[in-house]
C-alpha cells in the first residue's frame, strides 16, 4: 500500500497546481485535521520549499508517536507563460503611471478597427 499524499500547501497554491490524488489539509488545519486519520498509515507531506512539510511532519511525529513513517517532498513550480504575461502587464503600468505615457493605449490606437478612415470603407 502506498502512502498517502497530504498537501500542506494553502487553497490559492493547491488550486493553482497540484499533485493528482493529494489531499489538501492546510499547515494551520494539520492538527485538527490529522485527529481521526490512522496511526499507522505512512505519509507523504508535500509543500512548495519543504519548509511547511518539514513542520507539518515534526507535528505530527510529536504526538503520541503518530505517523512515525512521514517523508516530505519539495515540490517546485516552474515560471509559467501566466505569470511572465502578468509581469510585463505590471511592468507597462508602472511604466505608464510614471511617465504619463501608456504604451498599450498607443498600439491599441493604431488598430484597424480604431482608424475611423477605414472603418467608413
Amino acid at each position: 500500500m502506498g502512502a498517502r499524499l497530504i498537501e500542506v500547501r494553502e487553497y490559492p497554491e493547491f488550486a493553482e497546481g497540484h499533485i493528482e490524488g493529494s489531499e489538501l489539509v492546510p499547515l494551520g488545519t494539520l492538527d485538527k485535521a490529522s485527529e481521526g486519520w490512522d496511526r499507522s498509515e505512512p505519509l507523504t507531506l508535500v509543500c512548495r520549499s519543504g519548509r511547511r512539510a518539514e513542520v507539518a511532519r515534526q507535528t505530527l511525529a510529536g504526538r503520541d508517536s503518530l505517523h512515525s513513517r512521514c517523508s516530505t517532498v519539495e515540490c517546485r513550480r516552474g515560471r509559467t507563460a501566466a505569470s511572465l504575461g502578468a509581469g510585463l502587464v505590471g511592468a507597462g503600468l508602472v511604466y505608464a503611471g510614471v511617465s504619463d505615457n501608456c504604451m498599450m493605449a498607443s498600439v491599441l490606437g493604431r488598430m484597424p478597427w480604431n482608424n475611423p478612415e477605414k472603418a467608413k470603407a
